[in-house]
Protein backbone atom coordinates (compact mmCIF):
# COMPACT_ATOMS: atom_id res chain seq x y z
CA UNK A 1 0.00 0.00 0.00
CA UNK A 2 0.86 3.47 -0.90
CA UNK A 3 0.46 6.55 1.24
CA UNK A 4 0.46 9.83 -0.44
CA UNK A 5 0.59 13.03 2.40
CA UNK A 6 0.66 16.64 1.80
CA UNK A 7 0.12 19.33 4.02
CA UNK A 8 -3.35 21.62 3.88
CA UNK A 9 -5.48 23.58 5.71
CA UNK A 10 -7.54 21.13 7.08
CA UNK A 11 -5.51 18.31 7.61
CA UNK A 12 -5.12 16.66 11.18
CA UNK A 13 -1.97 18.00 11.53
CA UNK A 14 -2.39 21.18 10.26
CA UNK A 15 -5.65 22.63 11.28
CA UNK A 16 -7.99 23.94 14.29
CA UNK A 17 -7.77 20.39 15.91
CA UNK A 18 -11.49 20.16 15.07
CA UNK A 19 -13.23 17.09 14.81
CA UNK A 20 -16.42 17.09 13.19
CA UNK A 21 -18.93 14.82 10.89
CA UNK A 22 -21.47 16.34 8.63
CA UNK A 23 -25.07 15.65 9.06
CA UNK A 24 -26.69 12.76 7.82
CA UNK A 25 -28.48 14.71 5.19
CA UNK A 26 -25.18 15.50 3.63
CA UNK A 27 -23.71 11.85 3.23
CA UNK A 28 -27.15 10.45 1.81
CA UNK A 29 -27.39 13.46 -0.42
CA UNK A 30 -24.05 11.65 -2.13
CA UNK A 31 -25.94 8.67 -2.88
CA UNK A 32 -29.05 10.28 -4.28
CA UNK A 33 -26.58 12.08 -7.04
CA UNK A 34 -25.23 8.28 -7.62
CA UNK A 35 -22.58 7.76 -4.99
CA UNK A 36 -23.83 4.09 -3.34
CA UNK A 37 -22.51 2.61 -0.67
CA UNK A 38 -21.54 6.27 0.64
CA UNK A 39 -24.59 7.32 2.75
CA UNK A 40 -24.95 8.20 6.17
CA UNK A 41 -25.24 4.41 7.43
CA UNK A 42 -22.75 2.84 4.92
CA UNK A 43 -20.33 5.32 6.43
CA UNK A 44 -21.10 5.02 10.65
CA UNK A 45 -19.50 1.62 11.71
CA UNK A 46 -16.48 3.42 9.99
CA UNK A 47 -16.94 6.66 12.17
CA UNK A 48 -17.22 4.88 14.88
CA UNK A 49 -14.15 2.40 14.58
CA UNK A 50 -12.07 5.67 14.48
CA UNK A 51 -12.65 7.14 17.45
CA UNK A 52 -12.95 7.64 21.08
CA UNK A 53 -15.50 10.07 21.92
CA UNK A 54 -15.55 10.24 25.83
CA UNK A 55 -18.68 10.69 27.35
CA UNK A 56 -20.91 10.13 24.66
CA UNK A 57 -21.84 6.41 24.55
CA UNK A 58 -24.66 6.33 21.67
CA UNK A 59 -25.16 4.17 18.59
CA UNK A 60 -23.90 6.77 16.71
CA UNK A 61 -20.81 7.43 18.69
CA UNK A 62 -17.11 5.12 19.26
CA UNK A 63 -15.60 4.87 22.28
CA UNK A 64 -12.90 2.34 21.39
CA UNK A 65 -11.17 3.94 18.39
CA UNK A 66 -7.62 5.19 18.05
CA UNK A 67 -8.74 9.20 17.61
CA UNK A 68 -9.95 10.31 20.73
CA UNK A 69 -12.43 13.14 20.96
CA UNK A 70 -14.13 15.62 22.95
CA UNK A 71 -15.46 19.33 22.96
CA UNK A 72 -12.31 21.46 24.75
CA UNK A 73 -11.80 21.38 28.64
CA UNK A 74 -12.22 23.51 29.96
CA UNK A 75 -14.28 25.60 27.84
CA UNK A 76 -13.30 29.07 26.58
CA UNK A 77 -16.04 31.59 28.27
CA UNK A 78 -16.67 33.78 24.80
CA UNK A 79 -17.82 30.60 22.85
CA UNK A 80 -19.74 29.67 26.23
CA UNK A 81 -21.37 32.87 26.05
CA UNK A 82 -22.50 32.60 22.59
CA UNK A 83 -23.66 29.14 22.99
CA UNK A 84 -26.03 30.56 25.79
CA UNK A 85 -27.03 33.93 23.55
CA UNK A 86 -28.24 31.91 20.60
CA UNK A 87 -30.29 29.06 22.97
CA UNK A 88 -31.51 32.72 24.56
CA UNK A 89 -33.02 33.78 21.04
CA UNK A 90 -34.75 30.56 20.42
CA UNK A 91 -32.05 28.46 18.40
CA UNK A 92 -31.65 24.80 18.87
CA UNK A 93 -29.30 23.89 21.41
CA UNK A 94 -27.35 20.54 19.78
CA UNK A 95 -26.11 18.05 22.84
CA UNK A 96 -23.91 16.27 19.92
CA UNK A 97 -23.35 18.18 16.54
CA UNK A 98 -21.08 15.50 15.37
CA UNK A 99 -23.68 12.73 15.68
CA UNK A 100 -25.31 13.39 12.15
CA UNK A 101 -28.94 13.60 13.79
CA UNK A 102 -28.71 17.17 15.24
CA UNK A 103 -29.26 20.60 13.77
CA UNK A 104 -28.57 23.82 16.30
CA UNK A 105 -25.61 25.26 18.11
CA UNK A 106 -23.54 23.37 20.12
CA UNK A 107 -19.97 22.29 21.68
CA UNK A 108 -17.17 20.73 18.20
CA UNK A 109 -15.37 17.92 19.37
CA UNK A 110 -11.68 18.39 19.36
CA UNK A 111 -8.76 16.08 18.72
CA UNK A 112 -6.57 16.71 21.97
CA UNK A 113 -5.21 14.53 24.50
CA UNK A 114 -3.14 15.98 28.06
CA UNK A 115 -3.18 19.34 26.06
CA UNK A 116 -1.65 18.45 22.88
CA UNK A 117 -2.71 17.85 19.17
CA UNK A 118 -3.73 14.49 18.18
CA UNK A 119 -3.30 14.19 14.11
CA UNK A 120 -4.26 10.92 12.07
CA UNK A 121 -0.77 9.31 12.46
CA UNK A 122 -0.33 10.35 16.52
CA UNK A 123 -3.23 7.94 16.58
CA UNK A 124 -2.92 5.21 13.60
CA UNK A 125 0.92 5.57 11.84
CA UNK A 126 2.64 5.86 15.22
CA UNK A 127 1.39 3.17 17.10
CA UNK A 128 2.39 0.50 13.95
CA UNK A 129 5.94 1.74 12.98
CA UNK A 130 7.41 -1.41 14.46
CA UNK A 131 5.89 -3.55 12.36
CA UNK A 132 7.99 -5.05 10.19
CA UNK A 133 6.23 -4.81 6.79
CA UNK A 134 5.54 -1.04 7.42
CA UNK A 135 8.06 1.65 5.66
CA UNK A 136 7.69 5.50 6.23
CA UNK A 137 9.32 6.99 3.36
CA UNK A 138 9.48 11.16 4.40
CA UNK A 139 10.57 14.31 2.07
CA UNK A 140 9.22 12.23 -0.94
CA UNK A 141 7.20 13.90 -4.09
CA UNK A 142 5.10 11.15 -5.54
CA UNK A 143 4.78 11.77 -9.16
CA UNK A 144 2.41 9.11 -10.48
CA UNK A 145 0.12 6.09 -10.16
CA UNK A 146 1.84 3.29 -12.36
CA UNK A 147 -0.91 1.65 -14.25
CA UNK A 148 -0.57 -1.31 -16.14
CA UNK A 149 -3.57 -2.99 -18.87
CA UNK A 150 -6.13 -0.65 -16.66
CA UNK A 151 -4.93 -1.81 -13.05
CA UNK A 152 -2.60 -0.02 -10.61
CA UNK A 153 0.80 -1.69 -10.21
CA UNK A 154 2.77 0.54 -8.19
CA UNK A 155 3.80 4.72 -7.07
CA UNK A 156 6.70 6.59 -8.59
CA UNK A 157 7.98 8.77 -6.44
CA UNK A 158 11.27 10.64 -5.76
CA UNK A 159 13.02 12.18 -2.88
CA UNK A 160 15.39 14.63 -3.56
CA UNK A 161 16.88 14.05 -7.17
CA UNK A 162 16.42 10.19 -6.79
CA UNK A 163 13.47 8.62 -8.60
CA UNK A 164 12.43 5.23 -7.30
CA UNK A 165 9.32 3.19 -8.32
CA UNK A 166 7.44 0.79 -6.20
CA UNK A 167 5.46 -2.19 -7.16
CA UNK A 168 1.69 -3.05 -5.69
CA UNK A 169 0.24 -6.21 -5.05
CA UNK A 170 -2.77 -5.22 -3.09
CA UNK A 171 -3.84 -1.30 -3.40
CA UNK A 172 -2.91 2.20 -3.63
CA UNK A 173 -4.49 4.60 -1.50
CA UNK A 174 -4.32 8.29 -2.73
CA UNK A 175 -5.05 11.24 -0.01
CA UNK A 176 -3.41 14.05 -1.16
CA UNK A 177 -6.05 16.57 -0.56
CA UNK A 178 -7.98 18.40 -2.32
CA UNK A 179 -5.75 19.57 -4.89
CA UNK A 180 -3.08 17.10 -4.50
CA UNK A 181 -5.11 14.06 -5.34
CA UNK A 182 -6.82 14.75 -8.49
CA UNK A 183 -3.54 16.64 -9.80
CA UNK A 184 -1.49 12.82 -8.89
CA UNK A 185 -4.69 11.15 -10.58
CA UNK A 186 -4.08 12.95 -13.82
CA UNK A 187 -0.17 12.82 -14.21
CA UNK A 188 -1.09 9.39 -13.84
CA UNK A 189 -3.49 9.22 -16.86
CA UNK A 190 -6.73 9.14 -15.44
CA UNK A 191 -8.64 11.92 -15.90
CA UNK A 192 -10.80 14.48 -18.62
CA UNK A 193 -9.33 13.04 -21.92
CA UNK A 194 -8.80 16.63 -24.00
CA UNK A 195 -6.41 17.91 -20.85
CA UNK A 196 -4.32 14.75 -20.64
CA UNK A 197 -3.56 14.63 -24.54
CA UNK A 198 -2.83 18.73 -24.34
CA UNK A 199 0.15 17.95 -21.45
CA UNK A 200 1.02 14.67 -23.92
CA UNK A 201 -0.30 12.40 -20.78
CA UNK A 202 -1.19 8.87 -22.07
CA UNK A 203 -4.47 8.11 -21.41
CA UNK A 204 -5.30 4.93 -18.89
CA UNK A 205 -8.97 6.12 -17.74
CA UNK A 206 -11.36 8.81 -19.01
CA UNK A 207 -12.84 10.34 -15.99
CA UNK A 208 -13.84 13.67 -16.91
CA UNK A 209 -14.74 14.35 -13.40
CA UNK A 210 -11.26 14.38 -12.12
CA UNK A 211 -9.98 18.07 -11.54
CA UNK A 212 -13.01 19.13 -11.59
CA UNK A 213 -15.84 21.03 -9.10
CA UNK A 214 -13.83 22.40 -6.30
CA UNK A 215 -15.66 24.54 -4.01
CA UNK A 216 -14.46 26.74 -1.66
CA UNK A 217 -16.41 28.44 1.39
CA UNK A 218 -15.78 31.77 2.33
CA UNK A 219 -15.94 33.14 5.89
CA UNK A 220 -16.94 36.46 7.26
CA UNK A 221 -15.16 37.19 10.35
CA UNK A 222 -17.08 39.54 12.69
CA UNK A 223 -15.16 41.59 15.60
CA UNK A 224 -16.66 43.14 18.55
CA UNK A 225 -15.87 45.03 21.64
CA UNK A 226 -16.14 42.83 25.32
CA UNK A 227 -18.20 44.05 27.96
CA UNK A 228 -15.85 42.84 30.17
CA UNK A 229 -12.27 41.23 30.23
CA UNK A 230 -11.63 37.65 29.19
CA UNK A 231 -8.79 35.21 28.40
CA UNK A 232 -6.80 36.06 25.46
CA UNK A 233 -6.09 33.32 23.38
CA UNK A 234 -4.87 32.72 19.17
CA UNK A 235 -7.82 34.35 17.11
CA UNK A 236 -9.54 32.28 14.61
CA UNK A 237 -7.59 34.47 11.87
CA UNK A 238 -4.62 34.37 13.07
CA UNK A 239 -4.09 30.58 13.13
CA UNK A 240 -5.60 30.80 9.60
CA UNK A 241 -2.86 33.10 9.22
CA UNK A 242 -0.55 31.04 11.05
CA UNK A 243 -1.96 27.74 8.62
CA UNK A 244 -1.95 30.10 5.04
CA UNK A 245 1.87 30.68 5.73
CA UNK A 246 2.51 26.82 6.63
CA UNK A 247 1.17 26.33 2.95
CA UNK A 248 2.82 28.49 1.33
CA UNK A 249 6.18 27.32 2.89
CA UNK A 250 5.44 23.73 1.74
CA UNK A 251 4.92 24.62 -1.66
CA UNK A 252 8.21 27.30 -2.15
CA UNK A 253 10.03 24.05 -1.01
CA UNK A 254 8.57 21.39 -3.07
CA UNK A 255 8.41 23.37 -6.29
CA UNK A 256 12.22 24.62 -5.87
Amino acid sequence: MARVERPACGGSAINGMVFVRGHRSSYDAWVAAGATGWGFADLLPFFRRSENAVGRVSDLRGVDGPLTVAPASPPHPVPTALLQAATEVGHRRATDISGGDEEGFGWTDLNIIDGRRQSAADAYLTPALARSKLDVVTDALVHRVLITRGRRTGVEYSVGGSLTSVGCSAEVVLTAGSIGSPQVLMLSGIGPPSQLHELGIEVAADLPGVGSNLQDHPVANLAYQAARPFRQERTTMERRLACYAAGRAWMARTSS
